[in-house]
């Protein structure tokens, strides 16, 4: 939540559009909350029984316009070990959370998008 509190970071919900071509940062206007606050909101839920979490396949994983991502256990580790790569990963799934597919952009393209926005050394 530090991290989409500096502009730069913030700045991510413009860097990307939904399927209908709309901004993120229009879509969170329907919330009427800032981005740290957004992401406060959205409920994490345990993946333990979804296929992608169970076959190893994610670490984190949602649907676009859903308000909810499932925690898979790889996270947990993590998010211990590396907490900045755990930090990524929410705000990445976040971002689908306001609308953002895949495919375009990749998880890859999505993934250093936010590294570049949000970097290691700030929070």
């Amino acid at each position: 939540m530090q991290r989409l509190r500096r502009p730069e970071c913030r700045s991510l919900l413009t860097d990307f559009v939904d399927a209908e071509g709309r901004t993120l940062a229009e879509n969170l206007e329907a919330y009427a909350v800032p981005p740290d606050e957004y992401l406060g909101r959205i409920t994490l839920l345990d993946g333990a029984g979804v296929r992608l979490c169970d076959t190893g396949q994610a670490r984190l994983l949602t649907t676009p316009k859903a308000q909810r991502i499932f925690v898979c256990k790889p996270f947990v580790a993590i998010a211990r070990r590396q907490p900045y790569e755990a930090e990524v990963g929410l705000i990445h799934e976040m971002l689908h959370t306001l609308g953002l597919g895949e495919n375009p952009p990749t998880t890859l393209e999505i993934t250093q998008q936010v590294k570049r926005r949000c970097p290691f050394d700030q929070k």
